[in-house]
This record gives C-alpha cells, sequence and structure tokens, in this order.
C-alpha cells in the first residue's frame, strides 16, 4: 500500500461516526460514535439486472419532478409561460443534459454515487432577472402561444407562435445561454487549477448557511404562487366558470387547455446545440450566475463529503473532488450550449434515498442516468409531465424544499451555536439578503448612472439575495475574530469529531481506490509530470512517497 492510500484511510476516518453514546471515564463527557447499518450494496457492487432497473427507476422517478419545476422557471423567463410545445423540447433537454452529467460524473468525475440535475442555486438569477423592467412579459404575447394553431388565422406574421419565438423568446434564450457559458468555463477553471481548496479556506458552514437558505426561501416563494394560481384556476375549470371555447381568452386559464401537446408532440426529438438560437451575453446576468456557480461549488462539496459518508467509503481524496467540480463546470458550459437556461449540480435527495435503500451502487446509477437520457429522447414522454397539474408538482416540491432547508439548517450543528458571533453573522447575513433585493425591487427607478448597461448590472447585482447574503457572511466571518472550531471549520472537515483519531473505520466498506480510474491510473503512474495536475488520480502522489 502506498502513502497515498494510508492518507486517504488516515482521511476516511474524518467523516463516518456512531450512533452510539458512551461515557469517557476520564473527561467524564458524552460522545456521540455511529453504528451504521450495512450496506446492500457498496459502490462497487453490480447487482443482478431486474434489481438494477428498480434501484435506477426509483431515482429516475424522484429526479424528474425538479427538471420539470426549472423547466416552467426558466420558461416564466423567456415568456414561454404558456408555449407548451417549446417547453416540452426544453424539458427534453433539461433532463438529456441530467443525464449526461450524471454519466460523466459517475464514471469519469467524481466516481460516486451521486445525481448531476438543475440546481436550486440558477433560480436567483432567474427569478431576480424576471423583477426588470426590461424583462417582464406581457400577457397578450402569450395569447397565441396556447393554441394548436387550428382556429386562427397565419395571414399576419406577428401573430404566428414562430414569430413569437424568434422576437422575443429565442433572443432572451441567447443571453441566458451565453451568460451561463462564461459562468460554466469559470466553474470549471476552479476545479482544473485546484483552486477549489483555496476558496475553502475561506467558506465555512457560517457562509454556507445563509447563502443557501436565501436560495430556499426565494424559490418557496415561487412554488407557493404556483401552487395557488394552479389550485384557483382548477376550481375554476371544474365549476364551469372558464369558457370551453378555444377563441375566447380565458380559454387559457383552464388547466386542460394544453392537452393537445401530446398529441401534437412528435414520437422521438433528439436536443441539439444551439436549438433555440445562439449565443448573447448580459454582463449583469453573467455575475448572477457567477454568483450561482461559487455558491454550487460550495454546495457541491458538502455534498460529496455527505455522500461518502452515506455510501461507506472514505472522504473524496482532492484529485476527485477537482475532477467533480470540473465536470459539473464544463457540463454548465454544455448547458448553455443546449439552451437550458441553468447549470447542473449534486443533489442532496438522492444522498439521502442511499441512506433509505442501502443502495450505493454506482452502476445503479450509471442506469439511472441512461434512462434519463432516454426519457429525454422519447418526446412523448416529455410531453405527458408538461400536462401535469401545477397543484401536485407544486405540492411534491414543497415537500421536497421542506427536507432541503432541514439539511440547510443541519450545518449549524458545525459551529458553536452557544457563540454570540456566530449567530449575529447569520442573523445579519439573512437579515441583508432579504432587505437589499427587496430595496431594489421597489425602488427600481432610483438606480440610474446614465448607461443602461450599467443600471441593469447594478439592478441584478442589488437583486440577488444570494449575493448580498453570501457576500455578507464570508466577509463577516473572514473578518470578525473567531477561532477555526467556533466557526465550524473543524468540525465541518471532521465530520463533527475533534479529533480525527477518534473515529473509528470499521464502517468502511469500500478502499479510496474507488476514485481512481484503473486504466487511467495506471497510465499516468508512468509520467512524472502527472502529479502536478490537480484532477489527476496521482495528484501529489509521488511528492508523498
Amino acid at each position: 500500500m502506498n502513502s497515498g492510500d494510508s492518507s486517504n484511510k488516515e482521511e476516511s476516518c474524518l467523516l463516518h461516526s456512531d450512533l452510539r453514546e458512551k461515557k469517557d471515564s476520564e473527561s467524564n463527557s458524552v460522545v456521540i460514535e455511529n453504528q451504521s447499518v450495512k450496506l446492500l450494496y457498496k459502490v462497487s457492487d453490480r447487482p443482478a439486472l431486474q434489481s438494477t432497473l428498480f434501484f435506477a427507476f426509483q431515482n429516475t422517478l424522484l429526479a424528474l419532478p425538479w427538471n420539470l419545476t426549472l423547466v416552467i422557471l426558466v420558461a416564466e423567463v423567456i415568456c414561454a409561460r404558456d408555449d407548451a410545445e417549446l417547453k416540452a423540447k426544453l424539458l427534453s433537454t433539461t433532463i438529456l443534459l441530467s443525464g449526461l452529467t450524471t454519466l460523466i460524473q459517475v464514471t469519469f468525475g467524481v466516481r460516486m454515487p451521486v445525481y448531476q440535475g438543475p440546481t436550486t442555486a440558477y433560480i436567483i438569477p432567474l427569478l431576480v432577472i424576471t423583477n426588470l423592467e426590461e424583462w417582464k412579459c406581457n400577457s397578450d404575447q402569450n395569447s397565441f402561444l396556447n393554441n394548436t394553431g387550428v382556429n386562427q388565422s397565419f395571414a399576419h406574421l406577428n401573430n404566428t407562435k414562430e414569430h413569437i419565438r424568434e422576437t422575443l423568446i429565442y433572443p432572451r434564450f441567447e443571453i441566458l445561454s451565453g451568460s451561463l457559458i462564461a459562468a460554466g468555463c469559470i466553474h470549471a477553471f476552479l476545479g482544473l487549477t485546484g483552486m477549489v481548496g483555496y476558496l475553502m479556506r475561506f467558506i465555512g458552514p457560517i457562509t454556507v448557511i445563509p447563502t443557501i437558505l436565501l436560495v430556499a426561501l426565494a424559490v418557496f416563494k415561487m412554488l407557493i404562487a404556483i401552487l395557488v394560481g394552479w389550485g384557483i384556476a382548477a376550481i375554476f375549470t371544474s365549476a364551469g366558470v372558464l369558457s370551453n371555447d378555444k377563441t375566447q381568452k380565458q380559454y387559457e386559464a383552464r388547466t386542460d387547455a394544453r392537452s393537445f401537446v401530446v398529441e401534437t408532440t412528435p414520437w422521438f426529438y433528439l436536443p441539439y446545440p444551439g436549438q433555440f438560437g445562439g449565443i448573447g451575453f448580459n454582463s449583469g446576468i453573467f455575475v448572477a450566475y457567477l454568483t450561482a456557480t461559487f455558491t454550487s461549488v460550495v454546495d457541491s462539496i458538502a455534498d460529496y463529503y455527505a455522500c461518502a459518508k452515506m455510501s461507506h467509503i472514505p472522504p473524496p481524496p482532492v484529485h476527485a473532488v477537482n475532477r467533480g467540480i470540473s465536470v459539473e463546470g464544463i457540463m454548465c458550459a454544455v448547458s448553455g450550449i443546449f439552451g437550458t437556461g441553468h447549470g447542473t449540480t449534486t443533489f442532496g435527495s438522492h444522498i439521502g434515498c442511499i441512506g433509505i435503500t442501502r443502495v450505493a451502487s454506482r452502476f445503479v446509477y450509471q442506469v439511472f442516468a441512461l434512462m434519463l437520457i432516454i426519457c429525454a429522447i422519447v418526446g412523448k414522454f416529455a410531453a405527458v409531465f408538461i400536462t401535469i397539474p401545477y397543484p401536485v408538482l407544486g405540492g411534491v416540491q414543497v415537500l421536497g424544499f421542506g427536507m432541503f432547508i432541514g439539511l440547510i439548517m443541519s450545518n449549524v450543528q458545525y459551529i458553536d451555536i452557544n457563540s454570540s458571533r456566530n449567530l449575529a453573522i447569520i442573523g445579519i447575513a439573512i437579515m441583508i439578503g432579504l432587505m437589499i433585493p427587496y430595496w431594489a425591487s421597489n425602488n427600481m427607478d432610483t438606480i440610474k448612472t446614465g448607461i443602461s448597461e450599467l443600471d441593469g448590472f447594478l439592478k441584478m447585482i442589488l437583486s440577488n439575495p444570494n449575493l448580498s447574503g453570501g457576500f455578507t457572511a464570508c466577509f463577516l466571518d473572514n473578518t470578525v475574530p473567531g477561532t477555526m472550531e467556533e466557526r465550524g471549520l473543524v468540525g465541518w472537515a471532521t465530520g463533527g469529531r475533534e479529533e480525527a483519531s477518534e473515529e473509528p473505520i470499521g464502517n468502511i466498506e469500500d478502499t479510496a481506490e474507488i476514485y481512481e480510474i484503473p486504466a487511467l491510473t495506471r497510465l499516468l503512474e508512468k509520467i512524472p509530470f502527472s502529479r502536478f495536475i490537480p484532477f489527476s488520480p496521482t495528484f501529489r502522489r509521488q511528492k508523498q512517497q
């Protein structure tokens, strides 16, 4: 065994703890230990075919609702709320990118059983955009998008769906795509250069808690609006208040107005780059996406460690984390090329699913990714999901985000909750993250520099709760005096233990070799300079020897 492997075994004790209490006779203190149940299938196992398909399908059902939620939010931003055909294409694209990213991540990236889906961090820029005057949608612009085209005349080009898409929807797609590509490149740069490790020296639980909590609160507001709006529409539809005449404008408010989508959508649709137009750019949107990038990086790293703990494997080594962040960044840029309007990141809900099913097989997640790709190509499948009533979707997501907020707040366990310093920083950051965007949304006219591009840039910055709250938390956490233990940096790195040596490694069911790519590792071991490549499996190995 080389010294790199022994180092990984030493690191493995940083995350696994027992849930059994025992009395320390010398210090008379209570120590928490962990007696986790053994996994049914560990990371390196390959279950039987029928079991693999069952567990993969289970993950597929868990992933699809959130894909649809992001599609709906993107459609709101680009004024395609009632363009069900376009939303079906966008959903296919989102599912395809989720499947491709998951497959690449599990096979070549961090090589853990993680699902890469449309990230919540990128929702904030989308919500902020809708508050800008130049991005507000006129309800009359959607009047033709919700019809089959049978009852309307195509004599005037201005009344056609395609014209509305070309003049209104696609230009917005182009701006989102270009800004996302630029942010994705920076995301990948952090992983490819190994800068993630330096970034994490300044970011801890005190920064993560208010930053991601503000994301969840903003999304909750949108989900509740969807739930109430469609609930009222469903009641009016059932009561016969809304006309069933397709020529009437009120017909568009019926919950069954989009049933034609399943019939008109082709059986197969293969998303392709540039399907929604070319590439544009907006500095304000780019900064908003860049903020989402840093939030996504922090969230993903925390998820990697949580997944390692849940999967009974050693904590991910530096090279695996760097590869994982690199893959996320590259695929975020690819998502921009395909026109999804959002990036991808690791999903915590699927990590929790590992704890419930006790299935951590990497092979299961590879099959799961292939299922997503197949679902994306079958156009009818996406069309059926587009017709799901929003109250059903909203109810599922309210439950999911309730769990998400609880997971965020669990980071409090790593910090000194009795410290007035920590409580003040978290409270101030959350208040700033709520106050500044609220002021900005109600005083848009006061921001006038004489340069329209700069005005839009400042409005995007001030309207972003993620940026204002996260920056405040990070700045105060790194400037107000406090020990590493008080800030939670030690507890975060050691899984809650004060000393790594206290952690038993009996729960480890796989070695650190699972993070390596066998054929590539053997090749790189023959190349001396590979130890200087941050994402190489041999990174720093020879130096340690």
